[in-house]
C-alpha cells in the first residue's frame, strides 16, 4: 500500500510473510519504506526500514485511513488467531505503534479478509473468512475501533471474500464467490443489517462461467469494480452503488481489461480523497477541506439527448450548482438533464463549502455534430507508444460511437482495418501481425469526424 504524507514524501508499506512447508502461515512484520520526490525526476527510496512494526499479524488484514488532521494515516492490523488489534500511526517521521487493544471475537482463520473503511472513515468492517464479519465505528482522531457489532449469523462469506462501501457511506456490498449482496447501514444494528440484505447478483456458471465475485473496490468514478477468482479479462461493475437494491445497476463483465487479471486481484487503495475533520481537536495543521469539483456523464441508450450527471466531488462539498450550457441550471447533487437539440454544450459544475469553491467543466456532444477532430474533441490517445503486440486506444469519456479504424504504413498502404467500440473508455488493438516500423492509425466516425495518430511498432 502506498501512503502519501506530502507532495515530496510517500511511504510504501508491506507485510512480510512466514512460510512453513510451502504454506503461508501468517504475515509477521510490517515494513515501511520512505520514497522521496522532487520536481526534477522520479521518486527515490531513501530508507527501506523506517520504523518497522513487528508482530504476528493476520494475512491480508492491513488497510489505512486518513488521520483527522488530513495529513497522517492510521494503519490497522490484527494479530493472527486473536482478538488483539493494533493501530499504527504513519507520520512524517515514519511508522510507529500507537495503540493495542482487544475484543472478544472469534479466532478468524489466517487467510481471513481485511479491514475495509467507509469513504468517510466512520465505519470499518473486518471480514472473518467463513465465520462472518464484525462491524465497528472508527475514530479518525484516536485510530481506535469501537461499538463492535458481531455479524456472525447475518454475514456468511465463503472462502475468499471482500466488501466495499458505497460512496455515500450508506450501503455495504459483499462479494463471496457466488453472490454480490447489499446491506443498508441506515440503521446499523445487527437485526436491521440482516433484514436489509438484498441479493444483487448470483454467479451464473452457464452464461458467465468465468465471472464469480471475489474482490471489489470503490473507484474514483463512483463505481464498484469486482474481480473474479479465475483471473478473467473482465471486471463486473456496480454502476450506481449509492442506490438501493437492483437500482444499483449491476453489470456482469461490465468492464473489459486490456489483459487477463491476476486471480482475484485488486489493488489495495485507501480513500486518498479524504481531508481533515474540520473543527476537531486534530484539525491543527491548517489544512482545509476546499472541495474539488468532479463529475461523470452517463448516456441513455434509449434517449440520445438524455444525460445523467453523477457527482464525484470530494473534500466535503455542501452546495452544488450545475450550468448545462443551454440556459438550464440545477442545484441537485447528481441531476438528469434533457438537452433541447443537437449540438455541443459546455456543462459546468461548481461545488462549495465555507472554505471555498471549485468549478469543473466538460464538453458534451448531443446527436450528430459537425465533422470534428476526434483526437482533440474526445481526447483519443494511443499507449504504449512505441508498442509491441498490442496498443490501447484511450478516450477521456466513454461514448457509444463506433469508430472505423485503418492502419497504414508510411507509404499509405493499408495493413489492418476494423470497427472499434469505446464503451469501456478504451479498447485494445492487436498489432501482432504488423512488422516493426512506423505507422498511422486513422479513425473516423459516422458524422465525418476524423483523427490520425502515429505510432511505432517495436
Amino acid at each position: 500500500i502506498f501512503l502519501p504524507i506530502s507532495e515530496q514524501k510517500v511511504y510504501y508499506l508491506q507485510q512480510l510473510i512466514t512460510v512453513e512447508n510451502n504454506i503461508i502461515t501468517y504475515f509477521r512484520d510490517l515494513l515501511c519504506a520512505e520514497i522521496s520526490f522532487d520536481q526534477m525526476g522520479p521518486g527515490q527510496v531513501v530508507s527501506n526500514n523506517q520504523r518497522q512494526v513487528t508482530g504476528n499479524f493476520e494475512s491480508s488484514s492491513m488497510n489505512a485511513c486518513r488521520h483527522a488532521n488530513g495529513r497522517e494515516w492510521w494503519i490497522l492490523l490484527k494479530k493472527t488467531k486473536s482478538g488483539q488489534f493494533y493501530s499504527c500511526l504513519l507520520d512524517p517521521d515514519g511508522l510507529k505503534l500507537a495503540y493495542e487493544y482487544e475484543y472478544t471475537i472469534p479466532n478468524f482463520l489466517s487467510f481471513a479478509g481485511g479491514f475495509i473503511f467507509s469513504p468517510n472513515g466512520k465505519k470499518c468492517i473486518k471480514l472473518g473468512d467463513t465465520y462472518g464479519a464484525v462491524l465497528f465505528d472508527f475514530d479518525r482522531q484516536t485510530g481506535v475501533l469501537s461499538d463492535m457489532i458481531d455479524l456472525k449469523t447475518e454475514f456468511k462469506p465463503i472462502s475468499y471474500s471482500d466488501a466495499a462501501f458505497s460512496s455515500n457511506n450508506r450501503f455495504l456490498y459483499t462479494f463471496n464467490n457466488g453472490f454480490v449482496l447489499q446491506y443498508d447501514l441506515i440503521n446499523p444494528d445487527s437485526v436491521a443489517f440482516w433484514e436489509s440484505r438484498d441479493t444483487i447478483a448470483k454467479y451464473d456458471p452457464i452464461r458467465f462461467p468465468y465471472t464469480n465475485f471475489v474482490q471489489g473496490n470503490l473507484a474514483p468514478d463512483g463505481k464498484i469494480y469486482i474481480a473474479a477468482s479465475s483471473g478473467w479479462d473482465t471486471l463486473s461493475v456496480i454502476n450506481y452503488p449509492d442506490r438501493k437494491g437492483k437500482a444499483c445497476g449491476f453489470d456482469y463483465d461490465g468492464f473489459a481489461l486490456p489483459t487477463y487479471n491476476e486471480s482475484g486481484c485488486m489493488p489495495n487503495f485507501p480513500q486518498y480523497r479524504m481531508g481533515p475533520i474540520d473543527g476537531s481537536e486534530s484539525d491543527s495543521l491548517g489544512i482545509n477541506n476546499i472541495p474539488i469539483a468532479k463529475f461523470r456523464v452517463d448516456n441513455d441508450s434509449s434517449f440520445y439527448n438524455k444525460r445523467e450527471f453523477i457527482d464525484l466531488s470530494f473534500l466535503e462539498p455542501t452546495s452544488w450548482s450545475w450550468d448545462f450550457g443551454d440556459g438550464s441550471f440545477s442545484s441537485d447533487t447528481s441531476p438528469v438533464h434533457w438537452f433541447p437539440s443537437n449540438g455541443t454544450y459546455g456543462v459546468c459544475l461548481t461545488v462549495g463549502n465555507i472554505n471555498g469553491s471549485d468549478t469543473h467543466c466538460r464538453v458534451i456532444n448531443i446527436g450528430p455534430v459537425s465533422a470534428s477532430n476526434l483526437l482533440e474533441d474526445y481526447g483519443l490517445t494511443l499507449s504504449p507508444n512505441p508498442c509491441r503486440d498490442f496498443v490501447i486506444l484511450n478516450v477521456k469519456e466513454k461514448f457509444a460511437k463506433t469508430l472505423k479504424m485503418t492502419i497504414t504504413d508510411v507509404n499509405g498502404k493499408s495493413l489492418q482495418s476494423g470497427q472499434l467500440n469505446l464503451d469501456n473508455g478504451f479498447t485494445t488493438i492487436d498489432v501482432t501481425n504488423i512488422p516493426a516500423g512506423s505507422y498511422f492509425m486513422t479513425l473516423k466516425d459516422a458524422e465525418g469526424g476524423q483523427g490520425v495518430v502515429q505510432f511505432v511498432k517495436m
